[in-house]
């Protein structure tokens, strides 16, 4: 009865063990989106701020006479 007893808890170690690292796989797989995201988003607006100044002088009026 001992060893069965043993064998129980081994297995329920063994089981916890396995189901928090689930856990904590998928609250690390939750935070790739989020920071993929972030990041996504961070770069559209340094598009944007690209695209914005580049449009700025590119719509710039030119002098009287055609020169800068």
């Amino acid at each position: 009865m001992k060893l069965f007893a043993k064998r129980l808890r081994w297995g329920q170690a063994v089981l916890e063990y396995a189901i928090l690292l689930a856990i904590v796989s998928a609250a690390f797989a939750a935070m790739i989106f989020y920071v993929r995201r972030a990041v996504d988003g961070k770069l559209i607006r340094i598009d944007e701020r690209i695209v914005a100044r580049n449009n700025q002088t590119v719509d710039a009026p030119t002098p009287p006479g055609g020169h800068y």
